[in-house]
């Protein structure tokens, strides 16, 4: 098995954050009884929350593991494959969406610095950072449960497709992510790009839980009432760029861009509608 291509492939259509967001690696085509385990440590820079107008550098593991079954972990999804089919992926969909606290998501967890430009001076008189989102209710951490399809256009591009549901205090918001892919750009011997592009369509339950205000929150938060209906929810681009050091080390470094539209962008929470993310691991191949 050439270890190049397999590890480059691999990892090019995982992504390296937690979350709903999360795409799905393209199916591994092993022997039987065969698999692929990947571990790796990085560090990601990203927004607190979608739409804050600062950043947060926090410790980020790679896990990616891949089974001649179909069964693959891929960060915080799990997924199974299921098509036989050359061009098309289907199957079930697993996936842990962290916690949104007054922090941003995932709290204060992981993080190495949240201190942005704007905070540095207003640490000169208050001790405690500002956090835009107090007074709002914690979006509870889910594990979300849905299911995907991929269509290949050609062996280098494929559209993507997934739903996840389960997110919010009621377990009821629903996240719908479509999207293109290029994958298998080589750049010599060792080194490959892939760019991706897609849209996120949220239901009611979904943009309330993460764009919206409610009576009480309002009350405690400052905010006003704010009802965020289904909508189109954010719109991204994103390259990622992997350097085969050796044939069990990768070195995996990506930018996404996305940009909040429709109700999540005239949300009151909503200050830096446009967030960018950008993120680099080691990885190792067992």
């Amino acid at each position: 098995m050439n270890r190049f291509p397999l590890v480059t492939l691999v990892l090019a259509l995982a992504c390296l954050s937690a979350g709903a967001g999360a795409q799905t690696p393209a199916a591994n085509r092993m022997p039987d009884g065969s698999r692929d385990l990947y571990v790796g440590l990085g560090v990601q820079a990203a927004p607190r929350y979608a739409g804050a107008d600062s950043d947060r550098l926090a410790a980020l593991p790679v896990v990616q593991f891949a089974w001649s079954n179909g069964v693959f972990v891929s960060g915080a999804t799990v997924g199974w494959h299921l098509s036989d089919s050359p061009t098309v992926e289907y199957g079930p969909l697993l996936a842990w969406q962290p916690r949104r606290g007054a922090d941003g998501d995932g709290d204060s967890a992981g993080a190495v610095t949240t201190v942005s430009i704007p905070e540095m001076a207003t640490m000169k008189l208050r001790l405690r950072l500002p956090h835009r989102l107090e007074g709002l209710d914690p979006v509870p951490a889910r594990a979300l449960a849905g299911g995907f399809m991929n269509v290949y256009l050609t062996p280098d591009w494929r559209l993507t497709n997934s739903v996840l549901a389960g997110a919010g205090s009621d377990r009821n918001g629903v996240l719908w992510r479509v999207g293109v892919q290029r994958i298998g750009i080589e750049l010599g011997r060792h080194h490959t790009l892939s760019f991706n592009a897609g849209i996120d369509i949220g239901n009611r339950a979904w943009n309330q839980a993460y764009s919206g205000v409610s009576l009480e929150e309002s009350s405690r938060s400052g905010y006003g009432i704010y009802h965020a209906g289904a909508a189109l929810r954010e719109v991204h681009v994103g390259a990622r760029w992997n350097w085969a050091l050796s044939p069990s080390w990768l070195l995996t470094s990506g930018i996404d861009a996305g940009r909040l539209v429709d109700v999540a962008r005239h949300s009151p929470l909503t200050v830096r509608p446009t967030g960018v993310t950008a993120s680099t691991a080691l990885a190792f191949r067992f």
